[in-house]
């Protein structure tokens, strides 16, 4: 209930701000997809911390924060979903580039070799693992790279995420994405 409550006061403040078609549509996309039922409360305050940063929107990043901070999330956890889309944000660029010359160029894998990114924030996260690839195929989405999306997801699937699971969260992250543009 709280979601929703959070949710909905963002939401009266940005019809204040800002009306038409394309807005209402907007809300009540967010509306619908703030009470779904495949994402705890948690999983969804960190998503939109970490949406909000990587479309640097800073109310769905205070939504988030306002909603973890009544739960009670872990600070070290809030931290990790802040910092998700700066790592995500490096490794979505350099993989992009690798995936466009690799498509063209026989020899790019090789020739490039090994990308020596540091990537201990993947291997170790605070939060648990489901929901740390959930946040990264969200953002690979944001950030247009087809490689990393095809691993997220793929990675998703190996840990027995459902596919509505995986669909309420792009959802959220493609109506996050329509409200940062307004």
């Amino acid at each position: 209930m709280i979601r929703q409550e959070i949710t909905s006061k963002f939401l009266i403040n940005l019809s204040n701000n800002v009306q038409g078609k394309a807005v209402n549509d907007l809300k009540l996309n967010f509306e619908k997809f703030a009470e779904s039922e495949f994402l705890s409360d948690d999983e969804y305050a960190l998503l939109l911390i970490s949406l909000g940063r990587t479309l640097s929107n800073q109310s769905i990043e205070l939504i988030g924060l306002e909603l973890a901070n009544h739960l009670q999330i872990a600070d070290e956890i809030i931290n990790e979903a802040k910092q998700i889309p700066a790592i995500m944000g490096m490794l979505n660029t350099y993989y992009k580039f690798r995936f466009f010359v690799e498509k063209n160029d026989e020899n790019a894998a090789q020739e490039y070799g090994s990308p020596l990114l540091r990537m201990n924030a993947l291997a170790k996260p605070y939060m648990p693992k489901e929901l740390f690839e959930l946040i990264s195929l969200a953002i690979s989405i944001l950030n247009s790279c087809e490689k990393c999306v095809i691993a997220h997801e793929k990675a998703v699937m190996n840990l027995n995420i459902t596919r509505a699971k995986i669909n309420d969260v792009l959802r959220i992250t493609s109506v996050a994405k329509g409200l940062s543009l307004l």
